[in-house]
Order: C-alpha cells, then structure tokens, then sequence
C-alpha cells in the first residue's frame, strides 16, 4: 500500500509541476489599444495587438508586436524588471501618456512579478523633456492571454 501512495504521489506531483504555466518568459498577450501610439521609436495605429515573447536563454530578450489588422509587425528589445510597487495579476499593457501622444512603457505577463519596460525613445525623451513640469499620465490597457 506504500508503495502504491508514493508511486501515486509521485505522478501527482509530476502532473502538477506539468500543469504550471511555463516561467513567464514565454508568452503571448492580445490586446485592443484604442489609440495611436509609439514604441521604439515607431508610430503604431489603434488597432488590436498581439505581444509575444519566445523562451530565450537571455533574460532582457525582445518583446514581438504584430498588428493583428494586418499592418505588419516587429521585434523590440526591452528591460527585466519594470520596476512596480504593486503586483500585476493580469496582463496589461502600460503607456505614457503627454498630451495627445501615448509611449508603451511597461508590458506585463500577469504571471512573473516582473515586468518588461522598454527603453525610452528620442521621441518620448523629447516630450517628456517638453512636459517636464508635470508628471505623465499612465493609460492602462487590459490584455488577454
């Protein structure tokens, strides 16, 4: 009967460990962006998005956007960390926003506690530096998985 529990315990714990989402540093997100928008120094149309990240070994590996429209798509280099104070139990999509003109700041998985932040672009630093007496906004776009 011992034998038996352990040998039971043993696939338990073996299609337990199987059934875990894979380390968040692969995944794929989709998202509805309601407006314009720049990331790496391009200008994307409002539209829905697919995010993906494949499993590399390099922990800073690039994000892919694709324009699900059919507007084509790209891969960005991005950091680890996005440097929150909160936990993100879901996917979302952070920008920031000055004025009329909206920056993808932080994409997060809604798995890891880190998120991935994209590198500031001329375009962002120009308007930042043009804003600077005030904070920018966070629009927040929800994702799916």
């Amino acid at each position: 009967m011992t034998k038996k529990f352990a040998l039971f315990l043993a696939a338990f714990c073996l299609v337990s460990v199987m059934a875990m989402p894979v380390s968040a540093q692969s995944f794929r997100l989709k998202a509805n962006i309601p407006f314009a928008f720049m990331v790496g120094g391009k200008s994307m149309p409002a539209g829905e998005y697919a995010v993906d990240r494949r499993l590399t070994d390099r922990p800073a590996g690039p994000l892919s956007f694709t324009n699900e429209a059919g507007g084509g798509g790209f891969a960005l280099p991005v950091l680890i960390g996005g440097g929150a104070t909160v936990t993100h139990n879901q996917p979302e999509l952070i920008f920031h926003h000055y004025g009329d003109r909206y920056f993808l700041y932080q994409v997060w998985d809604g798995y890891s506690p880190a998120g991935f932040q994209m590198q500031p672009s001329r375009d962002e630093r120009k308007a930042a530096k043009e804003n600077a007496a005030i904070q920018p906004e966070n629009a927040v776009i929800l994702a799916m998985r």
